[in-house]
């Protein structure tokens, strides 16, 4: 391929770039590595860009053309091997997310006339300096410093921030893996959510007296903590002077140490938290996968949400009489994690608390808990049971149900030990039978442990079989549904890879969604002659062979047998809407 190294083309109303390309003699517009633009372009240049010149391209001057106004998301994704960027004069809004996957970008620069943003040393600022908005995840600065830094190493590449910074925005920094330490300037009043979030090489951080607001958010926001992902990072150091922020052996607390903020992700081993902690903050220890131990005061009260999320290396937690709340994913993928102790203090157990502890074998709830999140032990694989005392009054949706991996794709966390759902007997609103979880009166199956093998038979007071209640049930070879029985939920018995045969009794007058799905031993079926409605997917990924609709039954979504490459169907010459065409599914 032939390297064309600086090609300048401008763009009218009738020349877009493909052609003006083509004018100039190129070819190949994946062999331009430098590009000047100038004209009128349009957002049908940038797709042209985008799918035809992404790969070589390194240097983008736009300096003198007549921009579209807005660069959203993912505008230069993927254009590995762009360096560099210059923006026009009138460009007025720049997504960050436009440069997604520029893992070669060093510089952005700014045409001095634009209205809204500026640029200095190729860092990507708002008009008057005071917010840096963008730092190019390859820029050659290694070592970021305030002006009034008195020493560094000379053998780097410094980079000076303006004296009138007084902001560092939202995911200004991430994703920056050459970024080893950071002086914060004396200017600077307020880090933003993900301001260093992924730079996996900084080690380091020292916050000035002037800086009075970290980002700090809850676990549904897009941007995380400041530091979030800061895999090498051992010390986080604020000046004595700051009225917010304390720091305490390179740990990050607010100003009186009763909150502890940051812990840096790059520690390994024990950590004992001060006597003075009353809360353990968003995210304070999350993605700390050297952690080992953790010591938790008497004086804690609150574990907060996503706390010791991703501590992957912590063994055991001791958790004091002192805590009353802990919150939605607080120790969400501590796969090593082996046991629990909830004190009579908890009174609520967050969303998915617990979820894809994997090496999870026991957790002991206390009498003082009344709320059980949803999706509390999701994915612990090798928990064996649960027992639910009488103090608790809400069971969250999945609190006991296996859950796809978030890490692997078609991989079903199961626990093949789960036999066991135990509920005191006089708790006023569940109940169980022989390991198995149900409302109080026993007309719902709520959920049945998916360690269960062998035949099982459904007491004949049930209604409702809850959505997932079997899920996962691979060891259940045999499943007796009861006349009772009036509805089958969503994913009911998904993967049941053990069930062969199915007898719907004539009382079901609903099968959901996906209610069989992936049921790959499924082989038979016996659908009543009754009026059913049978969801989208319900018997999808099945092994059924051959399937008779009968006359009444007229409610079928399209997708109801969905690759189930083996079947063959057969509809009642009576049934008024559906009918069979080569041992396919039509409607008349």
């Amino acid at each position: 391929m032939t390297v064309n190294n600086c090609i300048s083309v401008r763009l009218t109303s009738e020349i877009r770039l493909k052609q003006a390309l083509k004018e100039a003699g190129v070819e190949d517009p994946n062999s331009i590595e430098k590009l000047a633009i100038s004209g009128e372009i349009t957002e049908a240049d940038f797709r042209f860009f985008r799918k035809k010149m992404s790969n070589a391209l390194q240097e983008l001057d736009m300096g003198n053309a007549t921009s579209i106004e807005i660069f959203d998301r993912y505008f230069f994704s993927g254009c590995k091997s762009l360096t560099s960027i210059i923006f026009p004069a009138s460009t007025l809004k720049i997504d960050k997310t436009a440069f997604e996957n520029c893992i070669a970008l060093t510089s952005i620069a700014i045409h001095p006339d634009n209205p809204v943003y500026a640029s200095a040393n190729g860092i990507l600022y708002n008009k008057d300096m005071s917010e840096l908005l963008f730092f190019p995840c390859a820029h050659r600065g290694e070592v970021v410093v305030s002006e009034l830094r008195k020493y560094y190493d000379s053998s780097k590449f410094v980079v000076v921030l303006p004296a009138s910074l007084t902001k560092i925005g939202t995911s200004a920094f991430a994703n920056c893996e050459k970024l080893l330490s950071v002086d914060i300037p004396e200017t600077v009043t307020e880090i933003r959510g993900g301001a260093f979030e992924g730079c996996t090489a900084l080690t380091s951080v020292y916050i000035p007296a002037s800086v009075v607001e970290i980002y700090i958010n809850d676990y549904e926001s897009t941007y995380r903590r400041a530091f979030y992902g800061c895999s090498a990072l051992k010390s986080i150091t604020v000046h004595q002077c700051n009225p917010v922020y304390a720091s305490r052996d390179g740990v990050l607390f607010n100003k009186d140490i009763t909150e502890l903020i940051t812990y840096p992700a790059g520690r390994k081993g024990e950590y004992k938290i001060p006597e003075t902690v009353n809360k353990i903050g968003l995210y304070a220890f999350s993605k700390c996968s050297g952690l080992t131990d953790i010591y938790i005061p008497d004086s804690t009260t609150e574990i907060d949400n996503r706390a010791f999320y991703g501590c992957t290396g912590l063994t055991s937690v001791i958790i004091p009489d002192s805590v009353k709340i802990i919150g939605a994913c607080a120790f969400y993928e501590c796969k090593n994690l082996c046991s629990i102790n909830i004190p009579d203090s908890v009174t609520e157990i967050g969303f998915a608390a617990f979820a894809f502890c994997t090496g999870l074998t026991s957790c002991v709830i206390s009498n003082s808990v009344t709320i059980i999140g949803a999706h509390t032990f999701t994915g612990c694989s090798k928990l064996i049971s649960v027992f639910v005392p009488c103090s608790v009054v809400e069971i969250g949706e999945d609190a006991f149900s296996p859950a796809w991996s978030p890490d692997e794709a078609n991989l079903l966390y199961v626990s093949d030990t789960f036999v066991e759902i135990e509920v005191h007997p006089d708790n006023q609103v569940y109940a169980s039978l022989d390991g198995v979880l149900f409302n109080k009166s026993k007309t719902v199956l709520l959920r049945c442990p998916e360690g269960r093998k062998g035949e099982y038979v459904i007491p004949d007071t049930v209604k409702t079989i809850m959505k997932h209640a079997f899920r996962g049930c691979d060891g259940l070879t045999s499943v007796i549904i009861p006349n009772s029985v009036t509805e089958i939920g969503e994913f009911a018995f998904e993967e049941c890879s053990g069930l062969t045969s199915i007898d719907i009794p004539d009382s079901v007058k609903k099968i959901d969604l996906c209610a069989f799905y992936d049921c790959t031993g499924l082989i038979s079926i016996n659908i009543p002659d009754a009026d059913i409605e049978i969801g989208g997917g319900a018997f999808g990924f099945t092994g059924l062979k051959n399937v008779h609709i009968l006359a009444s039954t007229v409610k079928i979504e399209h997708d109801a047998f969905e690759c189930c490459e083996d079947i063959y169907i057969t509809v009642h010459p009576d049934n008024p809407v559906l009918t069979s065409i080569n041992g396919e599914l039509w409607w008349k």
